[in-house]
């Protein structure tokens, strides 16, 4: 780190001038296999060491890591260097392959009870944005990848007609 990055550093934090700003997302499926192939796990600390190294080198202090399901793990970064964060941003808009509800939360399906709550509800908009994305081919594809079980396939099926 430069001397003028370091003094520019302490001024922001003397005076309260930097402006912080966040980068929030749910590893993609890809990033998750990353972290496995570097790790050999994934969990909180493994995540939180990934970022830190190369390419990325986010300090950990500035890493929140949320488990929220199975392979489901939601992050919020703090930056406050503006032009890395956007570089963060575009690095990580990169990987879009999401996990499907199905395998995130096993043991739940539309309509249940905890559907529409906490972190499924929340992840329930971000698959449904993923999958709308996708063309019939790409879902076709993606529900074989995943081995999507008959009743998740019914219900896309119907959801997808829903809403052309």
């Amino acid at each position: 780190m430069g001397i003028s990055v370091a003094i520019r550093r302490l001024w922001c934090f003397f005076t309260k001038t930097c402006e912080v700003s966040y980068v929030d997302f749910y590893i993609t499926a890809s990033l998750y296999n990353a972290i496995l192939a570097t790790e050999k796990e994934v969990s909180k600390k493994s995540i939180c060491h990934f970022f830190s190294q190369s390419p990325y080198t986010i300090p950990k202090r500035h890493i929140q890591v949320f488990e929220q399901g199975n392979k489901l793990f939601y992050l919020c970064i703090k930056f406050y260097d503006q032009v890395k964060r956007k570089a963060f941003k575009e690095k990580i808009q990169k990987n879009t392959e999401i996990f499907p509800f199905w395998i995130a939360f096993p043991d739940n399906f539309k309509g249940a009870p905890r559907w529409q709550q906490g972190y499924e509800q929340q992840y329930s908009k971000v698959f449904l944005d993923y999958w709308k994305s996708l063309s019939s081919d790409q879902q076709k594809l993606y529900m074989e990848s995943y081995n999507c079980p008959i009743e998740w396939q019914d219900w896309l099926r119907e959801y997808t007609q829903k809403n052309l």
